[in-house]
């Protein structure tokens, strides 16, 4: 609640520097006034937010994963019902989205603290010596993540800032894809916490069959899975664009970008599953260096999108570096998994059998 507080306090004093640095300015007063606005909105959630994250941790380090899941439907179904009420209904606007977001992030949080309250008791809060080393030990891990969780958030956050250099129909039309191609690639994130969770849990009991297990079946799961939002992407591509505008202008570039969002489908449902596998080994700090060293090459290649003169070429160059990213991430983690190095290598590749000579006499 500290951390999400303090978050709300920056993000909301500096909302019209960060809005400046995505690359909107005075020229445009319209889409100026309207993103500072839907900002500061949006920082007001930022308690809710971390309070959801921690307790989703919680709820999946007791193996508890569905209370998490009801939380997200419920979040985000309430969030679809207030949009058109706050938007349409109260005449609001963008300041209208951003508040039916925060509102449907404290319902879901107050849900599972509520939860949790039923589940293990009264939660106090109490400040001594032993409490203060528990959240020592849980720094390491905690500021590490953090970084990592940086890594990404930079990368889509450079690329929607070089998005705009494609003109705002495009730069919506990249968000409308963006949406697409995270809100679907996420269903993968229940199988990573059921990979993280289940190879946690035989890593302890020393069973590498039973982990092997759990890593093939959930990494073929994930394939699956973004293989089947692939093939219904592109079943619905003709109708699917127009769930989102009318504007002509955005469907062609939505119609442009859709072809990276679908084939990229697979390859990062995979992405995420495998981050799963790191985190059940508790594997924190490669998994952040995988991400940065994958984040880094990612963002390279979109910049480069300036030194294209088409505008959908530069679009074309942004999702080059999206796609860029997950196949490091994959890469990367597969090779974690094999390395002499890695905590994982005894449970997955048989050590080498020493032949030892017979003595003779």
């Amino acid at each position: 609640i500290v951390s999400g507080i303090v978050q709300t306090l920056i993000l909301y004093s500096t909302a019209p520097l960060t809005v400046h640095l995505m690359g909107v300015d005075h020229s445009d007063p319209i889409l100026w006034n309207a993103a500072v606005t839907f900002l500061k909105v949006r920082a007001l959630g930022a308690p809710a937010n971390v309070l959801l994250l921690a307790t989703q941790g919680v709820f999946r380090g007791i193996a508890d994963t569905k209370r998490p899941l009801y939380a997200t439907l419920g979040g985000n179904a309430l969030n679809i019902l207030l949009d058109p009420l706050f938007i349409l209904g109260f005449g609001t606007g963008v300041e209208g989205a951003a508040w039916a977001t925060v509102i449907s992030e404290y319902c879901a949080a107050f849900y599972l603290l509520w939860t949790l309250h039923r589940k293990i008791g009264t939660l106090k809060i109490q400040f001594n010596p032993e409490t203060w080393k528990q959240l020592k030990g849980l720094a390491g891990p905690s500021a590490t993540l953090v970084f990592r969780s940086f890594s990404i958030v930079s990368t889509y956050g450079v690329a929607a800032s070089l998005s705009l250099n494609s003109g705002e129909e495009l730069a919506a039309a990249h968000q409308v894809c963006h949406q697409l191609w995270l809100g679907c690639t996420l269903l993968a994130d229940s199988l990573a916490v059921a990979a993280q969770t289940l190879i946690a849990q035989n890593i302890v009991k020393n069973d590498p069959e039973k982990i092997r297990q759990v890593t093939f079946k959930t990494c073929s799961f994930g394939l699956a899975v973004g293989t089947v939002a692939a093939l219904l992407m592109q079943l619905s591509h003709t109708i699917l664009p127009t769930v989102f505008t009318t504007d002509s202008d955005t469907l062609a570039g939505i119609g442009h970008l859709l072809p990276f969002v679908i084939w990229t489908q697979p390859i990062t449902a995979l992405a995420f599953v495998l981050d799963g596998v790191l985190y059940g080994g508790g594997d924190f700090q490669f998994a952040t260096l995988a991400m940065f060293l994958s984040a880094t090459p990612s963002m390279f290649v979109m910049c480069t999108s300036l030194l294209a003169n088409d505008p959908y070429d530069k679009l074309s160059l942004i999702w080059v570096g999206y796609s860029l990213l997950m196949a490091m991430r994959i890469f990367m983690i597969l090779y974690r998994i094999q390395s002499q190095s890695g905590p994982y290598r005894k449970y997955f590749l048989p050590e080498p059998v020493k032949v030892h000579k017979d003595k003779q006499y």
